[in-house]
């Protein structure tokens, strides 16, 4: 067991550094929504967007 022995040196501890500021908090990504998902390819959103509001994606898979 160790024994606590008191400090022979009378000067007392030095006071330790004072704490940083805090950073700010970053603001928060927002989140997407599954129907948000970015399409790499802008050209193939406009023509699936263009498709599916005219009909013409219907007629793509009947004639397959």
């Amino acid at each position: 067991m160790t024994a606590i022995l008191p400090n022979p040196d009378p000067t007392p501890m030095p006071t330790p550094p004072p704490l940083p500021e805090p950073k700010p908090m970053r603001e928060p990504e927002p989140q997407r929504l599954p129907d948000e998902d970015p399409v790499p390819n802008p050209a193939y959103a406009r023509d699936r967007d263009r498709a599916v509001h005219d009909g013409s994606y219907l007629r793509i898979i009947e004639d397959r």
